[in-house]
């Protein structure tokens, strides 16, 4: 490595760290949630226009022209704050972009050229499969702690308590995750807010298709009428079932996904192995054009399989 490359990469990682560290303290120093729960009274009593009477023509071409270019964003936004990390979208861009830099830069000074290519791979993805992971462990908190919540509004509503004081209820009783949703709920309600909307516009960052299918139902039946009660306990009913059948099919599973860990690990394993026992040769892989060439068909073919085994085993209730 030549000493240019060692002093930009060099620069390229200060640059990356410095700027993560101003973000992270810029972030992390603020009480953002008394700012996001204010934030969203403040939003639920409002009555905004169209457009914004105060803003002179250019402004409002320039804000719709950043409305455009941000649209795209809002998807892997709503996404992630649906796996419980709160971020905004200008620090969200400006910490990808940090780490796409520090890992290039990693991959430049310590990673041999044939192999840059697929470390690549692996720090582009280790983000988005934990972001991932985060998801569907919160949709899987939330789907078993609804019927349980549930079961509280219908008590609730049967002693004559108003629906807008059983989400408070819901709140106080309930942990995190359904316990903080349910707070907001309540108090964006006590601030004026209508109940269609609240719910709507929670549901935009939940989880979980089991809570989103409820604050649906109930929109439905907040227009249509009918008996709440009744509706929550089958609701209750139905989702205990489903939580129910979700344990017996991953349990029926079990030996699958533990084949398909043994299978997507072996050959890791088995190469640490034999390059401990052979490290001359094991390093034909990465020091000769063809073990790379080889290496890098492996790698892929193996993402494929995994890929593939983790779409068997994967069964949606």
């Amino acid at each position: 490595m030549t000493p240019v490359t060692l002093l930009v990469s060099a620069a390229v990682i200060v640059g990356a760290v410095t700027l993560s560290m101003l973000l992270g303290y810029r972030w992390f120093s603020r009480p953002r949630h008394v700012d996001k729960r204010l934030r969203e009274r403040l939003q639920s009593i409002a009555i905004e226009d169209k457009i914004d009477r105060t803003m002179t023509p250019a402004q409002q071409v320039r804000r719709e022209a950043m409305a455009g270019y941000a649209g795209w964003l809002s998807k892997p936004l709503r996404y992630i704050r649906a796996a419980g990390v709160e971020v905004q979208l200008v620090p969200l861009i400006l910490l990808s972009l940090s780490y796409i830099l520090i890992s290039n830069a990693l991959i430049v000074l310590f990673v041999p050229s044939g192999l840059r290519p697929v470390a690549l791979v692996i720090l582009l993805l280790a983000p988005v499969l934990l972001i991932r992971h985060r998801h569907s462990t919160r949709e899987e908190a939330l789907a078993k702690q609804l019927p349980e919540a549930l079961d509280i509004m219908s008590r609730s509503l049967q002693a004559g308590r108003p629906l807008m004081f059983c989400w408070r209820e819901m709140g106080d009783a309930m942990e995190a995750p359904l316990g903080p949703v349910c707070t907001d709920i309540y108090f964006k309600l006590q601030f004026g807010g209508d109940l269609d909307e609240v719910l709507s516009e929670t549901s935009r960052v939940i989880a979980s298709e089991d809570v989103r299918f409820f604050f649906s139902s109930l929109s439905i039946q907040a227009k249509s009428g009918g008996n709440l009660i009744a509706l929550l306990q089958d609701q209750s009913s139905l989702l205990r079932e489903r939580i129910a059948l979700r344990e017996r099919i991953r349990t029926l599973s079990a030996e699958s996904r533990l084949s398909a860990w043994i299978m997507g690990l072996m050959p890791f394993i088995v190469s640490a192995l034999m390059y401990l026992i052979s490290p001359k040769t094991m390093s034909l892989l990465w020091t000769t054009p063809t073990g790379l060439t080889l290496l890098q068909a492996g790698f892929l073919m193996q993402l494929l399989g995994v890929f593939w085994i983790w779409r068997l085993v994967r069964i949606d209730v």
